[in-house]
């Protein structure tokens, strides 16, 4: 995962360089992905700068679905479940577009066939992490956390844990547990609906 550095051209064959260092606003990005900049990479604007996503291993990617459908049966009727898709954070002035791999959102699929969910609407967002645990751990964490997301977990593949972090401020998330093999994790807004450990982790 790095931020891009390669040479981008817009439609008209123009170089744009100094990527590097240059921060984008929401419409830059979002013109840069429409008119093909972007081409099969998978990106994710974070906090104006447009970061590369590393490939998903195996494991990753085999997980990411049964996640899902555990966090649907879950949930139930009133929320909705994406997987690596963009959410809408922070302002104008600091715009952040992550493609986390797992979001629970309010409402409806059909309630964002316009827009993308906000910190508003997301109750929980997953990462799952392997090659990019320390950057989960904390550029993700201290940008959910600052956007008051409730509850964050990272799948932690290295460790074999899940890891839950709760009680979001704007320095980081308070409350922060690991859960392994044999425990369960229970969503904070499922009471009594948990999900065993090793129905996620391979």
């Amino acid at each position: 995962m790095a931020i891009l550095e390669h040479e981008i051209r817009s439609a008209n064959g123009a170089g744009l360089s100094g990527l590097h260092r240059h921060l984008f606003s929401r419409d830059d990005y979002y013109t840069m992905g429409d008119i093909g900049i972007f081409r099969d990479q998978r990106v994710e604007m974070i906090e104006g700068a447009i970061i590369e996503m590393a490939p998903a291993s195996p494991p990753h990617a085999a997980l990411t679905n049964p996640l899902a459908a555990l966090l649907e049966s879950a949930f139930g009727i009133g929320f909705t479940i994406r997987t690596q898709v963009p959410m809408t954070l922070g302002d104008a002035t600091n715009p952040s577009e992550p493609e986390p791999d797992v979001v629970v959102a309010t409402g409806s699929w059909r309630e964002y066939l316009t827009w993308h969910p906000n910190q508003h609407d997301i109750q929980l967002i997953v990462e799952i992490s392997d090659s990019t645990l320390t950057y989960d751990r904390t550029i993700k964490a201290r940008l959910y956390s600052d956007a008051h997301i409730p509850e964050y977990w990272i799948v932690n593949l290295v460790d074999t844990q899940i890891e839950v972090y709760r009680q979001p401020t704007e320095t980081g998330y308070v409350e922060i547990t690991a859960h392994r093999a044999g425990d369960s994790v229970e969503p904070l807004l499922t009471p009594g609906r948990s999900i065993a450990v090793d129905e996620i982790l391979p």
